[in-house]
């Protein structure tokens, strides 16, 4: 069964509490495909009426399109092929720089812990060379008074 606008226009939806679609958005998505149906029923009877202002030698109505008709059908379908792989490349471009982005951001973070991470170790190695300078200081003393006191 072929939808209609009416039908589309006259549709309910059963409601269902807590787990149903939002019937305000739902009755707008339905209003943009009934503008959209519109829109292409005045093309399609645009389209139909041609033949008859086409002059008396033209091809009689019914007939297969006319080579004018055709050009400019391949002309737009060409136009819309062309403007969806433009957009395609550009969404392309646009992932692509955003992936760019991402990684370049976790890499200076990378690096930045990285650095943290050398530091604090550079810190701990001179804390442990501190403390065994410290305990061979406190080795050596402890040797020494040992000494003297036998």
């Amino acid at each position: 069964m072929a939808v209609t606008i009416q039908m589309i226009e006259q549709k309910e939806f059963q409601v269902v509490p807590n787990n149903g679609y939002d019937p305000d958005e739902v009755d707008r998505f339905l209003d943009e495909i009934v503008d959209e149906l519109e829109q292409l029923q005045k093309e399609i009877r645009t389209l139909r009426s041609e033949p008859a202002r086409r002059p008396s030698g033209a091809a009689s109505s019914g007939a297969a399109p006319s080579e004018d008709t055709v050009r400019i059908m391949l002309l737009n379908a060409q136009r819309v092929c062309d403007d969806t792989i433009n957009d395609a490349k550009k969404r392309a471009e646009d992932t692509l720089q955003e992936a760019r982005d991402e990684a370049d951001e976790i890499m200076r973070s990378a690096r930045t812990e990285e650095s943290a991470l050398n530091a604090e170790n550079d810190a701990l190695r001179a804390q442990v060379a501190d403390y065994r300078a410290s305990f061979r200081r406190l080795i050596e003393d402890q040797t020494r008074w040992l000494k003297e006191e036998v």
